[in-house]
């Protein structure tokens, strides 16, 4: 079950809540709780962002999951700037190949599925 909670004072709220600041002030995080066992990611029969459902929403009926596979974006290995940051390997995730273009598609599918 997610939650909101208050890096500063610690408080919680329930993810439902319209609130993004916490009465101390501070914004809000989102907290999902324990993320699941690798395996419930592999066994996951659907694409893009909702083979993460358990952890992206997992209150999220099927029935009202709405996707073109946002998120299955490839990752592209940048040498040059890896090396640049004294990195071994660095990949970036392609978001432009995501349907509208843009990383939004990712939030958007839950936010319409939550609606």
């Amino acid at each position: 079950m997610s939650a909101l909670v208050c890096p500063g004072c610690g408080a919680a709220r329930p993810a439902q809540d319209a609130s993004f600041r916490c009465p101390c002030g501070e914004l809000l995080e989102v907290d999902h709780g324990p993320l699941p066992a690798r395996a419930a990611f592999e066994e996951a029969p659907e694409a893009g962002v909702w083979r993460f459902a358990r952890t992206v929403d997992p209150e999220a009926p099927r029935s009202a999951r709405v996707s073109l596979a946002e998120g299955d974006t490839p990752l592209l290995e940048v040498e040059p700037l890896a090396r640049f940051a004294g990195l071994a390997r660095l990949a970036l995730k392609l978001e432009g190949r995501n349907p509208t273009g843009s990383f939004k598609d990712r939030g958007m599918t839950v936010a319409v599925a939550r609606a």
